[in-house]
């Protein structure tokens, strides 16, 4: 719940995105809790970058009789105002019967550096009569990719995920994403994928129903 001097006022607050959300979870034990919730938002304000700490419109009588239901602005950042890392739009409802609590989340957080320096080699073909001299030395983890970084829509299910060169190819339960040097393509699937697998070489096993491409 909103407390005094918060972005809309004083109401109930729901971030879209968990990544915000993580940073006022319930921890203990290094694990966290999160509430995911139905928010019956009916007509929204948007109030975009604008806020209203004060509540002069971010009020339950100011809505109601401005034919408003609920709040909506953003993206901010936790304890910051507007974009960043983090970041999520913000839903705000001044009526606690407008929310229905659904499912207590309960999650560890892992060190990010185990998922950044993922990466998934390429085999390529060496040419004998080439001078160049084989690299001896290890190279350093670059960050590759962070979960949040992976943008598909809510509803698909994410089935597998890999690096092949610098692309990034990720098969949805519907489709198959590569972003090739930040341009992103979308091959959609005939039929709705079971599973899927990527090899080293970048070829991509489907399993749809009754069938395996």
């Amino acid at each position: 719940k909103g407390s005094e001097r918060a972005f809309y006022g004083q109401g109930c607050y729901f971030a879209e995105l968990a990544q915000y959300s993580h940073l006022y979870s319930y921890a203990s034990n290094g694990h966290h809790q999160l509430l995911l919730a139905d928010v019956l938002c009916g007509s929204v304000y948007e109030m975009g970058d604008e806020l209203d700490r004060a509540g002069v419109k971010c009020n339950r009588a100011w809505l109601r009789s401005n034919g408003y239901d609920s709040v909506a602005g953003g993206p901010h950042t936790p304890l910051q105002r507007g974009p960043g890392t983090n970041q999520s739009r913000l839903h705000v409802v001044y009526r606690a019967n407008q929310t229905y609590p659904r499912f207590l989340v309960t999650y560890k957080s892992i060190c990010p550096r185990a998922l950044l320096s993922v990466r998934v080699p390429c085999r390529k073909k060496t040419n004998p009569k080439s001078a160049v001299t084989p690299r001896t030395t290890p190279r350093t983890p670059v960050q590759r990719f962070a979960p949040t970084d992976v943008k598909v829509s809510h509803h698909e299910q994410i089935l597998a995920v890999t690096w092949v060169e610098d692309s990034l190819c990720l098969a949805t339960a519907s489709a198959v994403h590569l972003d090739c040097q930040g341009n992103a393509f979308r091959v959609d699937l005939p039929n709705p994928a079971q599973n899927a697998a990527w090899s080293a070489a970048g070829r991509l096993a489907v399993v749809q129903k009754n069938r395996r491409l």
